[in-house]
């Protein structure tokens, strides 16, 4: 226990320590506009940003404050699951959790959130916050579990509100992202509809207080909305994108190919440790009953420890957004699961309770599946999302330990231990080696540099801080007022957010018309003549030259802008041109 606290304080420090390092031009900064300016966020199929604006706007838009904050809201959410977990064993299968401390089981899962950096460290972002959701969502489904099987009538009573508050927060995930509330309901649902163990009478009070917890969610979610235009819109532009046949069928395409080279990883990283496991498992059946017990847990903790020692020389513990494609932290994580549920299985003597043992499958079932479910539907690889969703997984290689009761401690506490020292070792590797879409590590970035209006003091690498520097006083030096719009072509919304401006219509200009896609011209004609007119422009590497495709939005650009300066970002090599609309007051 005392490894996995030093794990803990270790990963905290790498948190806060981190919290003032670094500005992504790129992601972060895109994030940040979308806080910030709500109304300039032109998706509507999911309205994340609205929920993580008020804290953001909350805290004064000081970006360490906030990012410890989104680590705080990752953290904290991860040891409550832990805790739900312990309670759900104590409560579900009395007994067995004295195998292991209750406060190992909590710093595990709070380890296990470390790992869950994203592309944007340290920020609530579509996925992340999703996540957050999601985790405790399952922590309020695990304690509701534990507590509605109790003999105790106040606990059964509590139940009734956990398992119904879930329906609320998958009512709240409908506008971050509708693909998890749609399984997530369907998956606690179909728990409460098969499990045994629940009595029919109590299955009808949680269904029925699920749909009226449903119903205060949507109410209290539409409340922050502020309209009932803004609720339906989101409402149409998610069908509207499901039924776009070319869209979900590339989707579908992704995730079988994700799917496939997940399989291919797993298959190679378990080629040993799968038949040596079933070998085991099989041979602990012809044991002598008075050492089998002892012979499964020590075969089963020398497994665990090859299975260490073949991730450490795959270098599993890499675990940087770099190397997403390896899908380091999902194979630490679902592995574990794999091997912790095949052991159990095998370990695995006569049930005394069958209700019990299926309710506690279902459960299981729900932790496996539910870190996929929540990766569905994004342009990100399954795997890369679905590493977001680390605590679940952590829950789903646990459960079947404590809940068996028949591997031991010793095995147990090193699968714990040797996951968290590899979690920890992806944070620091993920956010100080290889912090993403950043030229340097986070040890080289020491400047004191100003980002945005709110004044918010990050370090960061010299090349970039005087980039951000030499930006903002190009702009003074000619006029340019704190908040004012600036069209930036193209990729450069952090750019826009650290000087101080807004982007019309939308956050962050992809380019798109690299690919011919006209979408664009559509967000530029929308920001209206007023806003074109006197909006600034920041331009990276060839963006002039597509004349025609701002004469489509109505925006005579060049030819109606002066450029005023000139310099190079540090990220990307590009050239970057800064330019000043004519009808700009002098």
């Amino acid at each position: 226990m005392s490894v996995l606290g030093a794990a803990s304080v270790l990963g905290a420090s790498i948190a806060i320590w981190a919290s003032r390092r670094g500005f992504d031009l790129i992601d972060g900064g895109y994030y940040y506009l979308t806080y910030k300016f709500p109304a300039d966020v032109a998706d509507t199929h999911t309205s994340f940003h609205l929920i993580a604006g008020m804290i953001f706007r909350g805290l004064g838009e000081n970006i360490v404050a906030f990012r410890l904050t989104s680590w705080a809201l990752a953290l904290g959410s991860a040891g409550i699951l832990g805790v739900a977990l312990i309670n759900y064993i104590r409560r579900a299968h009395p007994g067995h959790d004295v195998q292991l401390p209750a406060t190992a089981v909590f710093f595990s899962a709070v380890i296990s959130a470390f790992a869950t950096y994203t592309p944007v460290p340290a920020a609530l972002t579509y996925n992340s916050l999703n996540s957050i959701l999601l985790v405790l969502g399952i922590a309020l489904l695990l304690d509701g579990a534990g507590r509605i099987i109790s003999a105790d009538p106040s606990d059964r009573r509590f139940s009734l509100i956990e398992l119904a508050a879930v329906g609320a927060v998958a009512a709240v995930q409908l506008f971050i992202k509708p693909t998890t509330a749609i399984l997530f309901g369907g998956a606690v649902f179909g728990f409460v509809v098969l499990s045994p163990a629940i009595a029919a009478r109590l299955k009808q009070r949680v269904l029925l207080l699920a749909c009226g917890a449903v119903v205060l969610g949507l109410a209290t979610f539409l409340l922050v909305l502020g309209s009932w235009t803004a609720f339906t819109s989101r409402f149409a532009t998610f069908f509207s994108i499901s039924k776009n046949a070319a869209f979900t069928g590339d989707l579908l395409t992704r995730l079988a190919k994700d799917s496939s080279d997940l399989v291919d990883l797993l298959a190679r990283d378990l080629r040993l440790v799968g038949p040596l496991l079933l070998v085991l498992g099989v041979a602990a059946r012809f044991v002598s009953p008075p050492i089998r017990r002892a012979f499964t847990q020590w075969s089963f903790a020398g497994v665990i420890a090859l299975w260490i020692t073949l991730l450490i020389s795959a270098q599993i513990w890499h675990g940087a957004h770099l190397y997403y494609a390896e899908a380091a932290i999902t194979r630490l994580w679902f592995e574990a699961v794999l091997i912790t549920g095949f052991a159990t299985v095998l370990a695995m003597e006569k049930p005394q309770n069958w209700r019990l043992t299926i309710h506690s499958v279902l459960l299981w079932t729900i932790l496996v599946i539910l870190p996929f479910a929540g990766a569905f539907g994004s342009t990100n690889p399954l795997y890369l999302n679905s590493s977001l969703q680390a605590p679940l997984w952590l829950a789903a290689a646990t459960l079947p330990l404590l809940a068996g009761g028949r591997l031991g401690l010793f095995s147990t506490g090193l699968l714990l231990v040797a996951c968290s020292g590899i979690a920890t070792t992806q944070l620091f590797n993920g956010q100080i080696i290889h912090p993403y879409s950043m030229t340097n590590d986070l040890r080289n970035q020491n400047t004191p540099t100003i980002i945005g209006q709110s004044g918010s003091v990050l370090l960061l690498d010299k090349p970039t801080s005087q980039f951000i520097e030499t930006t903002q006083e190009i702009l003074k030096k000619n006029d340019f007022q704190p908040g004012g719009d600036i069209f930036a072509f193209f990729n450069l919304p952090g750019l826009v957010y650290a000087v101080g401006g807004r982007s019309p219509v939308v956050p962050w200009y992809f380019g798109r018309i690299y690919v011919n896609n006209p979408v664009e011209e559509i967000y530029i004609r929308n920001a209206g003549a007023q806003r074109r007119a006197h909006a600034w422009v920041i331009t990276q590497a060839d963006a002039p030259n597509f004349r025609q495709h701002y004469l489509n939005a109505n925006f005579n650009f060049p030819d109606d802008y002066l450029e005023v300066g000139a310099l190079k970002n540090p990220a990307t090599g590009m050239d970057i041109r800064i330019w000043k609309p004519r009808a700009a007051k002098p």
